[in-house]
């Protein structure tokens, strides 16, 4: 078992050691410029949104998660963070759409950058690691539904876990701009 260990976190050290932190520090930028933070993902993607944004919470920074019963309507002075691998989920590509539609800005956590939802995007932040599944059926939930799941691939999980770490950095460095205020 000790090997599949391995063998994730080297990929996910490899991914970590090509990322682009400097974009980390714009994503850090926008949330501390917005009135709301609000995040989507589907899947296990969804998963590390929520994480995010409860973390997001801990700093005293407004965070919702789309999707939520509770979660307020978004504006133009709101920031929404949108994590897809593939970067076609069609959950998120929505929710991408329409907060764009009220002016709010987009930040995308994604392999592809020249995805639909990349090109929607003010700021598109690239984590390696996510291999396109079938191109027939790139939507999470139509996969659910149908029962056509994507055979066992660590490519995914490359890309969430690299996601993780990411935002828990940026969670350290709004902490450290937080404190010095």
């Amino acid at each position: 078992m000790n090997g599949y260990s391995d063998a994730i976190l080297k990929r996910v050290s490899a991914t970590l050691e090509e990322f682009d932190y400097d974009s980390l520090e714009r994503v850090v930028d926008l949330i501390l410029r917005a009135d709301r933070i609000f995040v989507v993902g589907r899947g296990r993607s969804d998963l590390v949104a929520k994480s995010f944004a409860y973390r997001l919470l801990d700093l005293g920074i407004r965070g919702f998660v789309v999707g939520e019963s509770i979660t307020p309507s978004t504006t133009k002075n709101d920031c929404l963070i949108a994590i897809s691998g593939s970067g076609e989920t069609v959950f998120t590509l929505n929710a991408a759409r329409l907060a764009k539609q009220v002016s709010a800005q987009l930040v995308v956590f994604t392999s592809y950058p020249d995805s639909p939802l990349g090109k929607l995007s003010d700021l598109v932040v690239r984590i390696k690691g996510r291999r396109k599944g079938s191109p027939e059926d790139p939507d999470y939930m139509a996969r659910q539904i149908t029962g056509a799941h994507e055979p066992f691939d660590t490519s995914g999980i490359v890309f969430e876990v690299s996601t993780m770490i990411v935002l828990e950095s940026g969670i350290l460095e709004l902490y450290d701009r937080i404190s010095r205020e």
